[in-house]
């Protein structure tokens, strides 16, 4: 025998539920039973969350091609503009901009990344964000 399976007594049962109260359950169907719709519902949240992921990655490179495109076509100079000049043209032709807070959701640093977009508000440097948000294209 390799001892692969093993049998569990389930006379004693007993296991937090949904509202976090310690309940006894007579069966593992009775568990998951009572576990289905919390399950259910996490499951609905964790699909809704990768589908905006997709999305954002989506317009995201979307808008990388269309970019490049028109450098090609020469539909959109680069060469010797200042950066605030690229991002107002680049406004203007519809590319949509992707603040850095959107990066740090990802991460999970946005507690960090909010306290210092406070401290550059406070200091008025609306230009600045502005700016990193189109550094998609632009690096």
């Amino acid at each position: 025998k390799f001892k692969l399976t093993k049998t569990i007594t389930t006379t004693n049962m007993v296991a937090f539920d949904a509202e976090g109260r310690i309940t006894r359950y007579d069966t593992p169907e009775e568990i998951l039973r009572a576990f289905y719709a919390v399950r259910i519902k996490l499951y609905e949240q964790r699909k809704q969350h990768m589908l905006s992921q997709l999305q954002l990655q989506l317009d995201k490179l979307s808008n990388q091609a269309r970019f490049v495109q028109m450098i090609i076509d020469g539909k959109l100079v680069i060469s010797k503009k200042k950066k605030a000049v690229l991002i107002q043209e680049l406004k203007e032709k519809g590319f949509k901009a992707f603040p850095k807070i959107a990066e740090a959701v990802k991460a999970g640093e946005i507690a960090e990344l909010v306290e210092e977009e406070e401290e550059e508000e406070e200091e008025g440097a609306d230009a600045t964000l502005s700016q990193d948000a189109y550094d998609y294209l632009l690096s």
